[in-house]
């Protein structure tokens, strides 16, 4: 039995919520209730995923708020797979459980003012693994990669639906940037 259930993490991310001020707040008091919740997590089985098989990915829903707030998802990615530059549209916390995911960090480089278009570039690339938790702002644009030989899993908290959170994906060589949907169909 888990000294640290999903009720329980759920409970105490609310009231991270309605306590803290600022994103940066909040991001920094999640941080370690992710970790804390993720170290008690044993590797899932790739089999209870919902996988897209074009990126390699798969996710698990824990919790979804009534109101469309906080998610909690796990994730898993396939060994060589991953997704292009997207930011959440909702800050977010991910935290290694099993394997390694390569996070890139981009920033973007135009003021955003031409619909269709975004001019971003790479800043670093940061390793999620076991027990790593990766913090990002509702503006942070991140790439994932798996280039292990395993299944990478990790946890991720985020304050809104990836369904309504307004989430964008970006072509670094085209210079554009669109609107795309959680799915994963």
């Amino acid at each position: 039995m888990s000294s640290y259930p999903l009720e329980h993490f759920v409970s105490d991310l609310e009231f991270v919520l309605t306590a803290a001020g600022s994103e940066d707040d909040v991001l920094m008091a999640v941080a370690p209730l992710a970790q804390k919740f993720a170290a008690e997590m044993t590797r899932p089985a790739a089999a209870d995923f919902a996988w897209n098989e074009k990126y390699g990915m798969g996710d698990l829903e824990l919790y979804q708020a009534p109101d469309d707030g906080l998610l909690i998802v796990l994730g898993a990615w396939q060994p060589g797979h991953g997704v292009p530059p997207h930011d959440h549209g909702t800050w977010s916390v991910v935290v290694g459980i099993a394997g390694n995911e390569h996070n890139s960090l981009w920033r973007r480089l135009d003021d955003g003012s031409r619909p269709g278009y975004a001019e971003i570039d790479k800043v670093e690339t940061k390793l999620v693994s076991p027990g790593e938790a990766l913090t990002l702002t509702t503006e942070d644009i991140h790439s994932v990669d798996n280039s292990g030989e395993e299944i990478s899993y990790t946890l991720h908290v985020y304050g809104q639906s990836l369904e309504t959170s307004g989430r964008r994906q970006y072509d670094p060589e085209a210079k554009s940037v669109q609107m795309v949907a959680y799915d994963l169909a």
